[in-house]
C-alpha cells in the first residue's frame, strides 16, 4: 500500500510541475520518499524539481547527506543525476560505475550511465550500456530509438540494423504505449489519431523497420566496395518488400551512382516492379521527365500502391513540376498513413514552393508519428521552415533538440 501511495504522489507531482507549481510538487515528492525510500526514480524527480525551483542549497544538503550513506543503486543513481545536472560528469560517472558494480544488470543505472556517456561523446560505450536496457525490456521503444541513434553516430550499420529488427519484433507492444505518453505537438495529429493509425497498421509498421534494417545492410555492402552485391541486394529487398519506401529510396541512391552496373534477376517478379526499376534507371541518368512518364502507366495499373505515386512525385519534382509532385506525395500519404516518406517529401516540396504553413503541418505530422524514428534531419527541416515563418524561438528549440541527438559529425 505504501508503494501505491508513493507512486500516486509521484504522478501527482508530475502534474504539478506541468502546471508550474514546482514547490507543491516538491512537497508531494518528499511525502512519496517518506513512504518508500527505495524508489530511485522518485529521488531523481525530487532532485530535478529542486534544481528547477532554484533551491540549490536544499539540493546540495540532500546530496551530501545521501552521499555519505549511499550503498545501493537506489541511492547512488539520484546522486549521479544531481552531479550530472550540476555539470560534474566525471563525478556522476564515478557513482554510476559503483552502481553498475553493485548490480550489473540494473536497467535504470545502465540507462542513466548511457545518457551520461553520450553527453561526454563516448557513443560506443553508451551503446553498450543501452543494449543492456534493451535486453531487459525489448519493447522499450525509447531505449531502442536512442540505441539506433548511437549506432548511427558511430557508423555501426550492422548494430543499427539489429536494433531495428528488435524494434520490428516488438512494434505492436512498444509504439502505442509510448505514443500515449507523448504530448501533441502544435499543428500535428492528435495522439489518439496516431495511436489508432499505428494499431491498425502494426504489421505494416513492423515491415517498415525490417525494410530499414535491410537497407542498412545494403549500405554496408556498398561501403565495403561491393557495389554489385549491394545493388542485387537492394533489388532483392524491393521484391521482398515491394511497397516499402525505404527499399526504393535505397535503390534510388545506388542507381544514381551506378545505373547500369547490374541486370537484376527478374524471373517471377511482378511487372510493375520491373517497370518501376527501369524508370528509376532513366531518372538516375538525368531523364527525370522520361522517368515520370514511364511511371504513369504503372500508377494507372497499380492505383493503390503508394510508393509508385511517391516515386513518380520524386521524378516530377526533379523535373521541375513541383505542383504535380505535391499532389502525388499527398495521394501516397493517404494510401500509406503509417509511412513517413510521403509527408517528408511533401514538406520539402511545399517548403521549396514557399508554402510554409502547409510545410510546417507536414513536418509536424512526421515528427509526432514516432514510427518515423524522429531523425535529426527532420528537425533541421522544420527549424528552417519555422525560421522563414519568423518563429525564431521555435526554430531554435528544434535545432537544440536535433543537436542533442547523438552524432558522429563534430561539425554539427
Amino acid at each position: 500500500m505504501r508503494f501505491v501511495k508513493a507512486e500516486a504522489a509521484s504522478i501527482e507531482a508530475q502534474a504539478l510541475v506541468a502546471e508550474g507549481d514546482v514547490d507543491a510538487a516538491i512537497e508531494r515528492l518528499r511525502y512519496a520518499i517518506d513512504l518508500d525510500t527505495s524508489r530511485a526514480p522518485i529521488r531523481i524527480q525530487l532532485f530535478e524539481a529542486l534544481a528547477q525551483a532554484g533551491r540549490t542549497e536544499e539540493l546540495a544538503a540532500m546530496t551530501r547527506e545521501l552521499e555519505l550513506a549511499a550503498e545501493q543503486p537506489a541511492e547512488l543513481i539520484p546522486l549521479a543525476v544531481a552531479k550530472r545536472a550540476g555539470g560534474d560528469l566525471e563525478g556522476a560517472m564515478a557513482l554510476l560505475d559503483r552502481s553498475v558494480e553493485l548490480d550489473p544488470e540494473d536497467p535504470l543505472t545502465r540507462a542513466i550511465r548511457s545518457d551520461t556517456l553520450a553527453g561526454m561523446g563516448r557513443f560506443s560505450d553508451a551503446a553498450v550500456d543501452l543494449q543492456v536496457v534493451v535486453e531487459d525490456n525489448p519493447s522499450n521503444w525509447g531505449a531502442l530509438n536512442r540505441l539506433i541513434a548511437l549506432y548511427r553516430a558511430v557508423g555501426d550499420l550492422d548494430g543499427e540494423a539489429r536494433a531495428l529488427d528488435v524494434l520490428a519484433d516488438n512494434a505492436g507492444r512498444a509504439l502505442p504505449s509510448l505514443l500515449r505518453s507523448q504530448p501533441v505537438q502544435d499543428g500535428g495529429l492528435a495522439g489518439d489519431d496516431v495511436i489508432q493509425i499505428i494499431e491498425e497498421n502494426v504489421t505494416e509498421v513492423a515491415a517498415q523497420f525490417r525494410a530499414q534494417a535491410a537497407t542498412l545492410r545494403v549500405k554496408s555492402l556498398w561501403r565495403q566496395g561491393r557495389r554489385a552485391d549491394a545493388l542485387h541486394a537492394a533489388f532483392a529487398d524491393i521484391v521482398k518488400w515491394p511497397k516499402q519506401y525505404t527499399t526504393w529510396a535505397s535503390a534510388l541512391v545506388l542507381l544514381a551512382e551506378e545505373p547500369n552496373l547490374i541486370e537484376p534477376d527478374v524471373a517471377g517478379v511482378d511487372s510493375w516492379i520491373i517497370d518501376t526499376w527501369q524508370a528509376l534507371r532513366s531518372g538516375a541518368q538525368g531523364e527525370a521527365g522520361a522517368a515520370a512518364a514511364a511511371l504513369t502507366p504503372v500508377v494507372e495499373r497499380e492505383p493503390d500502391v503508394g510508393v509508385v505515386r511517391w516515386l513518380r512525385g520524386a521524378m516530377l519534382w526533379d523535373g521541375g513540376d513541383a505542383e504535380a509532385a505535391v499532389a502525388d506525395f499527398a495521394i501516397a500519404a493517404e494510401l500509406d498513413p503509417a509511412a513517413p516518406g510521403p509527408r517528408i517529401s511533401r514538406g520539402d516540396a511545399l517548403s521549396s514552393m514557399g508554402r510554409l504553413e502547409d510545410a510546417l503541418v507536414a513536418f509536424n505530422e512526421v515528427l509526432i508519428d514516432l514510427a518515423a524514428g524522429a531523425d535529426r534531419e527532420i528537425y533541421f527541416k522544420r527549424a528552417e521552415v519555422r525560421r522563414r515563418l519568423g518563429l525564431y524561438q521555435a526554430a531554435i528549440d528544434d535545432l537544440e533538440h536535433a543537436l542533442r541527438m547523438p552524432s558522429g559529425d563534430p561539425s554539427l
